[in-house]
């Protein structure tokens, strides 16, 4: 509804549409409810030594992730703000943890973590891209990364893991629809998380409205698209 009392629907600060992925079932059953293109790559890469685990080598996600910003044009904050996250979160009884995969140590896909409840939330990430070499196969180092972090979240007693961001309008057109296409096939149902305001302030429009302006103008900076951007 566009209205609850005095409550109305406002423009989200996160996504409002994600992927839900049920965590409480055992490894082989989430294998299992994954679609067959995810699960064949999830195997690929347990069968070509990507290992994920928890890591506190920050420099190592900060590089993955900066990489693939760069690569596909995304807004990204200074180093600092994801080092405040990671650092502050786990000092009051929080959970956040770097999840970095790596075939013969060298990291190729990682992300950050964060345990809210009986929820873990996948906030940030970031893959490198692996050069074909004739007879070398593809380590398909991103679903060994997020294989890991389905485990993590289930022998945590996680709940649900939350991936966090789908596009709201699902076209094969959009620059999203590839992330839309990847997280789905992880086995989860989409989920809708409205965002709902009080004005209190007879400024609040207008202050709502300049901060619109300003998120718009850096997507048409850094996208040339304002439009549906995750």
């Amino acid at each position: 509804p566009v209205q609850l009392g005095a409550w109305r629907h406002a423009a989200p600060i996160q996504p409002e549409h994600t992927v839900l992925i049920d965590t409480t079932r055992s490894p082989d059953e989430m294998l299992k409810s994954m679609h067959e293109m995810a699960r064949r790559n999830t195997r690929t890469s347990l069968k070509e030594g990507v290992t994920a685990t928890c890591e506190t080598d920050f420099d190592a996600f900060w590089n993955l992730f900066s990489e693939t910003n760069s690569r596909s044009s995304l807004l990204q904050r200074q180093r600092r703000y994801y080092e405040a996250m990671y650092r502050e979160c786990r000092k009051y009884g929080g959970q956040a943890e770097i999840i970095t995969a790596r075939q013969n140590g060298v990291p190729l896909a990682t992300g950050l973590v964060i345990g809210l409840g009986d929820e873990l939330c996948y906030l940030y990430g970031g893959s490198t891209r692996v050069e074909k070499v004739e007879g070398v196969r593809d380590p398909k180092a991103s679903n060994g990364f997020y294989w890991a972090m389905l485990n993590y979240a289930h022998d945590h007693g996680y709940k649900r893991l939350d991936l966090f961001g789908i596009p709201r309008v699902i076209s094969s057109d959009k620059h999203s629809f590839g992330v839309y296409e990847f997280k789905m096939r992880l086995g989860g149902q989409m989920a809708y998380f409205p965002a709902y305001e009080m004005a209190l302030s007879p400024l609040s429009s207008l202050v709502n409205k300049a901060l619109r302006l300003r998120k718009n103008r850096q997507n048409l900076a850094a996208r040339g698209t304002a439009q549906d951007v995750l």
